[in-house]
């Protein structure tokens, strides 16, 4: 409960710590019963939370957060409504955000070369082409003289 109770786990992450234990399936499966029971364990809880801190603190994109809560075992439908949590405004201001502060930041003035390193960023951080190709190329436009 403890464990628990320190901050948001999936079921997946809580099934990992047991494991570390030793313990027989059964006496697994009866331990998260309870958990969940007693409302330590919520998936959709945990997905909601997880989806708005890496988008808030981290800044990343919606689908980097999609496979992280898929390698924790959460359902479709859960991942769905956890991305749902993250603002569309919010998201695009986000974005802005990024690409302002990466054209600051590399010394380049090549329009190309700055394209390719920030677009490669975004898709590392998350983020997918259709979300931020066209804001990506105005920027370098507006702030580039090359």
């Amino acid at each position: 409960m403890h464990y628990c109770a320190y901050r948001d786990r999936s079921e997946k992450e809580v099934q990992d710590k047991l494991k570390e234990y030793g313990l027989k399936r059964d006496e697994e499966e009866e331990i998260i019963a309870t958990l969940k029971a007693d409302r330590f364990i919520d998936n959709r809880r945990f997905a909601e939370n997880f989806a708005r801190g890496k988008f808030f603190y981290n800044k990343w994109g919606k689908r980097k957060i999609r496979q992280y809560l898929q390698q924790h075992r959460i359902s479709p439908e859960l991942i769905r409504e956890a991305l749902k949590e993250i603002d569309d405004k919010d998201y695009r201001k986000t974005i802005r955000h990024l690409i302002e502060m990466k054209i600051k930041q590399y010394e380049t003035k090549d329009k190309e070369q700055l394209l390719a390193k920030i677009y490669r960023y975004l898709e590392a951080k998350g983020y997918e082409p259709g979300e931020f190709y066209e804001l990506l190329k105005d920027e370098i436009r507006k702030n580039t003289t090359a």
